[in-house]
């Protein structure tokens, strides 16, 4: 999966996880990986410090929650 965004709520979170990792199971898949970039080779990453920096140009940014 790729460019996960969602809503500062931990239910929603889960349930969004929750709803993806049912749809991968259903299909007989074992793990999910994530978050992607453009290509299947472009490993994103989160962001975990660094919220007060502007962020470059196709790369991920995410909230600090």
């Amino acid at each position: 999966f790729g460019f996960v965004d969602f809503i500062d709520d931990v239910e929603v979170v889960d349930a969004l996880f929750g709803a993806a990792e049912s749809w991968a199971r259903f299909r007989g898949m074992e793990k999910i990986l994530g978050p992607m970039g453009f290509t299947d080779l472009d490993h994103e990453g989160m962001l975990v410090e660094g919220f007060d920096q502007m962020g470059t140009m196709a790369t991920i940014y995410n909230y600090p929650y």
